[in-house]
């Protein structure tokens, strides 16, 4: 393996894992490393401490990160030092495990020592007015076309020319086609997400909402349109593949970067100037960097520590919505209903709504009609 591309793997992978790691540490409105704590304790001394703690192993892990992969410079067996580089990336990443899942775990013992539980507990809010127009907060499909249009253009050229490397041109090209493909699908989930609400007035729902999805489909078109373009000067100019690799990275990186930082930026400022924003304790469902939410319908989930989503491994392990929840238009409610049935109950009472359903349409109906003739009678 050449000096060059050995230098570009440590260099990318180093700096990923401490920038996902700067994250961790910077408040995202009331959660800090993974672990949702009141706004009146983001500044206790003993979480600062463990904050400052966590951002000295950061630095400190950094560089032994970069000291473990020395040797791999001076193998050369190609065979040899592909499988130390492989090990390094296993141990680095073992370590990245180990290190800030003991910081998380100081911070959750704290938390549960003072008793730091939020009172929106298993709470699930939803602003329909927001939820209705959630299609029309990404901008346009249709700039996936130009990535599309290169990737494909390079393929006919490739397959009508003579030259010697038009193979090579059309594995490229094929790659960039795959990876537009993968950018789109992800768009599309984005898309089709669930809104999330983050205060009880639809204007500020509206508003953090559409910095979401808008900023983080405009990172998907503009990532998928530059490593497009960049596929072209990788076909035409062979001999500068590993530099012009290290662009497509380095690129991908700070765009991402750039982007969720302007998310998360400006959701904060519009937070800080609302009222009656929500917060809710829902560090059960995550354990770790892994997110286990059965009542949770969303596929992709915004990830807690680094950038970007992760997957709810509890969707589509329980069909049943059971808990407290606040939809708009009825407020607080308890509810108890198989996801899949069309029939609902709904029973108002003086303080609050009940939602709630049999086993099937046909039990709900039996239920239904038992309640009517309850009524009737008194």
């Amino acid at each position: 393996m050449s000096f060059t591309i050995n230098l570009f793997i440590t260099i990318v992978i180093c700096a990923s894992l401490f920038l996902s790691n700067l994250m961790a540490f910077k408040p995202n409105q009331n959660i800090i490393l993974n672990t949702t704590l009141p706004f009146s304790e983001l500044d206790n001394k003993e979480v600062l401490d463990i904050i400052k703690t966590f951002k000295k192993d950061n630095i400190k892990y950094f560089f032994i990160n970069i000291i473990l992969n020395i040797p791999s410079f001076f193998i050369t067996s190609d065979v040899i030092s592909i499988i130390y580089l492989l090990l390094w990336v296993i141990s680095i990443f073992t370590i990245y495990h180990i290190v800030i899942k003991k910081h998380i775990t100081k911070l959750r013992n704290l938390k549960m020592k003072n008793n730091w539980f939020l009172k929106n507990k298993h709470v699930i809010s939803i602003d329909t007015e927001v939820s209705r127009i959630k299609n029309k907060m990404p901008v346009s499909i249709l700039w996936f076309i130009p990535s599309f249009l290169i990737a494909i253009g390079i393929i006919a050229y490739a397959i009508t020319s003579e030259q010697d490397f038009s193979n090579y041109m059309i594995i490229l090209s094929c790659a960039s086609l795959f990876t537009t493909l993968i950018f789109l699908i992800i768009y599309k989930l984005f898309s089709a997400g669930k809104t999330k609400v983050y205060s009880d007035d639809s204007k500020v729902n509206l508003a953090c909402n559409l910095i979401y999805k808008r900023i983080w489909s405009i990172i998907l078109v503009l990532l998928s349109t530059v490593l497009s373009v960049l596929t072209i000067f990788q076909c035409f100019i062979y001999s500068y593949i590993v530099i012009i690799s290290f662009i497509m990275v380095s690129l991908t990186i700070f765009i991402t970067f750039a982007g969720y930082i302007k998310i998360r930026n400006t959701q904060t400022r519009i937070l800080m100037a609302a009222e009656n924003v929500i917060y809710t304790d829902d560090d059960e469902f995550w354990n770790f960097m892994f997110y286990n939410n059965p009542n949770d319908s969303n596929l992709l989930v915004e990830k807690r520590i680094g950038i970007g989503m992760t997957l709810n491994n509890g969707t589509g392990t329980s069909h049943i919505a059971f808990g407290n929840f606040k939809f708009d238009g009825y407020g607080p409610t308890k509810t108890y209903v198989h996801k899949d049935l069309d029939k609902i109950i709904v029973i108002k009472l003086p303080d609050k709504y009940v939602f709630f359903t049999g086993n099937s349409n046909k039990e709900t109906d039996e239920y239904y009609k038992e309640f009517q003739s309850f009524l009737d009678k008194n």
